[in-house]
């Protein structure tokens, strides 16, 4: 449900992307990605008021999310209030050094507060993970044009979810507007056009790693020491609680791990969960991860993984890297900058800076500023800044700037 909320939110279908949205928040209130993808659709409706709401929520249950931040810093700089989105911009680039986003928006919020040295500096380390992005460039160098009028920005302590307004309205009141912040984030729609696609070579691969290291295979099994949390239940052999009471169990290769209910796992050590027909596989030494066993929902949030068989999979980048291969999955959710390798999938969609190779999947969108290479895939959409390298695939679209290359 929550995959096809976000899908016809990618096409503009708001009303029914709504609809889904509240039936899956009334079952799943505490599922923080849910809340966010929420926020960001009434977002692009201008409907800044609730799109807070949800952002808030989203944090309340998982505070250091830099995209979540990175959405309500813009949100209220392009309401006025430039001082409380700097600190919220400030505080997801401090969470994630690499998100050239939040540094991008937080670089045009210091201009609107004349801190020009400030703003000069965040798009130097914007241009430092997008050396050849002439739109950063042309606003360091006004930045740098204006630095003998630039003042000190005090961001003062960090923000968190209880900072954020439950009203712009009363905020206004107790903090003045400052100048308002040009949104160019966010293009108008434009209509569908069918894009010819011609077939190409083997240089997919190397076409998508100019912009992001190889990826790597996954090959282990067997935990070594893990550690649960979360509302639901750990058994190991004959031990069993809540997961909130166990600490950390050492885990053998031929012990069983049974997971029900809503599990967090943090994972020290390499290890295999299987779930009925369901695998995950995690190679590095440090993976995060959660498993709702009743849905069948999967979200890694930080590690390296190789997956089988799940219905729902999200792979969300938080301060660490997440790479993800995805194989015969129902539906695969690629959000912030994580890495992803999807084969034989129904649906996969690709949001913010995600970057990715899909091969023989169904449905396939590719949102925001995210990079793909689409092979035989049925239907290919392409959205916002995206830029795709596809090929055998069957119907292929692209709005607003979105580009899609034939790769000869």
């Amino acid at each position: 449900m929550l995959a096809e909320a976000n899908r016809l939110a990618a096409r503009y279908s708001y009303v029914e992307a709504e609809k889904l949205y509240q039936r899956f928040l009334l079952a799943q209130p505490q599922n923080a990605m849910a809340h966010h993808m929420y926020g960001r659709m009434l977002a692009l409706q201008t409907r800044y008021e609730e799109a807070l709401q949800q952002y808030k929520l989203s944090l309340k249950i998982k505070p250091a999310n830099p995209s979540v931040l990175n959405d309500v810093g813009v949100n209220l700089s392009i309401n006025g209030f430039q001082s409380l989105g700097a600190r919220f911009l400030k505080q997801a680039t401090d969470i994630d050094h690499q998100y050239p986003g939040a540094l991008n928006n937080l670089g045009v919020t210091l201009i609107s507060l004349d801190a020009f040295r400030q703003a000069k500096e965040a798009f130097a380390k914007s241009l430092a993970l997008q050396p050849r992005n002439v739109k950063i460039k042309e606003l360091q160098a006004k930045a740098e044009s204006r630095m003998a009028d630039s003042k000190e920005f005090d961001y003062g302590s960090p923000v968190s979810w209880k900072d954020v307004p439950d009203s712009l309205k009363k905020l206004a009141i107790e903090e003045p507007p400052a100048e308002e912040v040009k949104n160019t984030s966010t293009p108008a729609a434009k209509p569908k056009k069918e894009i010819a696609v011609k077939p190409m070579d083997d240089s997919d691969k190397k076409w998508l790693e100019k912009a992001q290291p190889l990826f790597l295979e996954l090959k282990t099994s067997g935990f070594s020491d893990a550690f649960f949390a979360g509302n639901g239940m750990v058994q190991v052999g004959d031990k069993s609680d809540s997961a909130d009471n166990i600490a950390q169990l050492d885990l053998s290769q031929g012990q069983k791990v049974e997971l029900n209910g809503d599990v967090t796992v943090d994972l020290s050590g390499k290890g295999e969960l299987e779930l009925g027909k369901s695998k995950l596989i995690a190679k590095s030494d440090e993976c995060i991860f959660s498993v709702n066993a009743e849905t069948g929902e999967l979200s890694c949030f930080a590690g390296e993984f190789l997956v089988s068989n799940w219905s729902a999979v999200t792979a969300s980048r938080s301060s660490a890297q997440v790479d993800l291969v995805a194989e015969n999955c129902i539906s695969v959710y690629a959000q912030d900058d994580s890495k992803i390798e999807a084969r034989d999938c129904d649906e996969v969609t690709l949001v913010g800076h995600a970057q990715g190779m899909v091969n023989n999947c169904k449905q396939v969108v590719v949102n925001d500023s995210s990079r793909a290479v689409a092979k035989d895939c049925q239907k290919l959409t392409a959205l916002a800044n995206a830029r795709v390298r596809a090929s055998g695939c069957k119907q292929v679209e692209k709005l607003d700037h979105a580009k899609i290359e034939d790769g000869e």
